[in-house]
């Protein structure tokens, strides 16, 4: 690790020093904008744009302070949310909770995989769970009573969809940092980007979109300059390969609304481009943002009304 930050470090200081040349011997957190020494205990840390739990590879420098707070309170929603994508793909189970006149009963809920013959799954969670009211689910599945009534589910997705719109322009906004260091960093547009992930300025869900790649990208970050912004495309695995593209503002800065204005064209807009080292475009397709669709409830209604309203689900 301490051979990567200083990789990293004299990768950062040429880009740095063109841009303020008396300012020497030091890089600059692309976050919060100080200034640290190498050697600083307390300054300099191995950061990634993409989170590694998500598959991130790619790394620059923060400050620890940046890395620390934004980890508990940024990242963690955007690796949250791909968790709660994977709970209603039926990739993984969703933790949920059923409350009921004797007590409360936690669950794992797995939603239909299939179009036919799968059941919503509810797995009883039984040393979390209030003895009584699992017995008399019991009882009640023995004389056919429960299936009688609905089944009223609590789902806990674990995450704040505003932390997950900052996590997500914070992801980008590094992104381009370690394609354009400090030429980028020092700018309007960048400012414009960090008054959203340090919450100075509203989070903008409308620049995330949900992105379809024709075709593997290498990486797990590639940024595309259009005109006077930035698109980013980031990878993102958990028990699925997910892509989103973030609209950024480009360095000379521009409206955040006329990046919204692109979003309610989502499903019909497509992105061309050829990275480097390729010889044929790749084309991006777009769509909504995925975590926006599962809060408006669009996600989870495809997610559990696959079936017929006269199946029952299976509980365990």
């Amino acid at each position: 690790m301490r051979n990567q930050k200083q990789s990293l470090y004299h990768t950062l200081r040429p880009s740095l020093e063109a841009k303020y040349p008396g300012l020497l011997g030091s890089v600059v957190c692309p976050l919060c904008l100080e200034a640290f020494r190498l050697d600083e205990p307390d300054g300099l840390t191995v950061e990634h744009p993409v989170p590694s739990t998500l598959g991130g590879r790619v790394t620059t420098l923060t400050c620890k302070a940046c890395n620390n707070s934004h980890g508990s309170v940024l990242d963690r929603h955007l690796v949250d949310a791909q968790k709660a994508l994977d709970g209603l793909e039926g990739a993984a189970p969703i933790e949920g909770t059923w409350r009921r006149l004797e007590g409360r009963v936690s669950l794992q809920v797995r939603p239909p995989v299939g179009l036919e013959g799968d059941q919503v799954e509810l797995r009883i969670v039984g040393l979390q769970s209030n003895p009584v009211a699992v017995a008399a689910i019991g009882d009640g599945l023995r004389d056919g009573a429960i299936l009688q009534n609905d089944i009223e589910i609590e789902l806990d997705f674990k995450l704040t969809p505003e932390q997950y719109w900052r996590a997500a322009v914070r992801a980008a906004y590094l992104a381009v940092f370690c394609d354009r260091q400090y030429e980028y960093a020092c700018t309007t547009g960048a400012e414009q980007a960090r008054d959203v992930i340090n919450g100075k300025a509203q989070a903008r869900p409308t620049v995330i979109m949900e992105a379809f790649p024709d075709r593997e990208v290498p990486r797990c970050i590639l940024v595309i300059p259009l005109a006077d912004c930035f698109a980013v495309l980031l990878r993102l695995r958990s028990k699925r390969t997910r892509h989103l593209v973030v609209w950024l503002p480009g360095e000379s800065g521009c409206r955040w609304t006329d990046l919204e204005a692109l979003y309610p064209h989502a499903p019909r807009l497509r992105i061309q481009t050829t990275p480097d080292g390729w010889t044929e475009p790749l084309h991006i397709y777009l769509d909504y943002d995925p975590v926006s669709e599962m809060i408006a409830g669009r996600r989870l209604w495809r997610s559990f009304l696959r079936l017929p309203s006269s199946r029952h689900p299976s509980l365990y």
